[in-house]
């Protein structure tokens, strides 16, 4: 039997995920335009997206039992997604319709994989604390895990969490795009996913840290986690457990309460697109992460995922299931 199984929906830990979604359209261009320039792009995708779905959708690929709840508006989006959630076996009544329109993202995909994203959140941000508890209160207290982005309003985003923590569900949060929060809502984080960016901005790291490149930068990053036996965040020490910096190609480093930061590298691929990479991080660590509590094997698993998504294009086809995750970590010696 392998030492790392991949979560079997008829037994493994439910989550809810609040669930932004955005209609999403990315263009494949040779660069990022400069001001006033128009570019020819070489390629286009166009399809349900935003990280809270593409996180629910590949945690439900990998065997979890997902409940979530959207907002979509009165378009043709939100009927695209309502048979998306059709297709994936999740249920319609996650869907809550507030508004004409819903979420819209463009993405630029350069011809290194790198990217820029502009989100319109749409129906997502007229996401209520009222909604949480009247549509969503349930399938919170009912699941062991939460999983919230910051694509949404963020008053439904502190009531699910406030929701989670009195039900006694560990809660994670993507804040991407980050938003300033109070101490408060940090207390209710038991997790965190970051970006390198993000990371700056939530920690208050020194601008050395922050750059492109060399693996030089993931010693300072180390060295800078593990002189720290403790986080503050907005002014006071954090209370949470863990938290994750993801680092693009150099791989991801997990800083946990009470032990020594831990590093993982990255696969070299050949990135060609990179959005999703992060959504598909944050469903391989978690799958392995809740199963295993292994550092160094939730770490490889997520990397894995988001590695090879940005061997692909466009999102959701190139979300990993169950299947694919398994191959992958007996690929990288995680199964024995």
């Amino acid at each position: 039997m392998s030492s790392v199984e991949v979560v079997d929906g008829s037994s493994g830990p439910d989550i809810f995920v609040l669930g932004n979604h955005v209609q999403a359209c990315c263009l494949q261009v040779p660069r990022t335009p400069k001001a006033g320039e128009t570019l020819l792009a070489s390629g286009m995708d166009v399809e349900p997206g935003g990280k809270g779905l593409n996180v629910a959708v590949a945690l439900a690929r990998q065997g979890w039992n997902v409940g979530a709840l959207f907002a979509v508006g009165r378009d043709a989006a939100g009927e695209g997604l309502q048979r998306l959630l059709d297709a994936e076996g999740m249920s319609r009544a996650t869907c809550l319709s507030l508004g004409p329109q819903s979420g819209f993202g463009v993405g630029l995909i350069g011809a290194d994989g790198q990217n820029s994203i502009a989100v319109f959140l749409g129906a997502n941000a007229l996401l209520t604390a009222q909604h949480v508890r009247d549509h969503a209160a349930h399938a919170i207290r009912s699941s062991r895990w939460v999983y919230c982005p910051f694509e949404l309003a963020m008053d439904a985003v502190r009531e699910t969490l406030l929701v989670g923590r009195a039900a006694g569900a560990f809660n994670v949060v993507n804040p991407s795009p980050f938003v300033p929060m109070d101490a408060d809502f940090w207390d209710l984080c038991d997790g965190i996913l970051v970006n390198e960016t993000e990371a700056q901005a939530l920690l208050g790291l020194p601008d050395d840290l922050v750059s492109e490149g060399r693996l030089a930068e993931v010693d300072r990053w180390i060295s800078w986690f593990g002189s720290r036996p403790q986080l503050a965040l907005a002014g006071r020490v954090w209370r949470g457990q863990w938290l994750v910096v993801t680092l693009g190609e150099q791989g991801a480093l997990m800083w946990r309460l009470g032990h020594s930061p831990v590093w993982v590298a990255a696969p070299v691929v050949a990135a060609i697109d990179t959005v999703g990479c992060g959504d598909a991080f944050a469903s391989g660590f978690l799958t392995v992460w809740a199963q295993t509590r292994d550092p160094v094997r939730a770490l490889t698993a997520g990397n894995a995922c988001g590695a090879r998504m940005a061997t692909r294009q466009g999102v959701l086809a190139a979300l990993p299931g169950r299947i694919q995750l398994a191959n992958w970590l007996d690929k990288d010696g995680l199964m024995a």
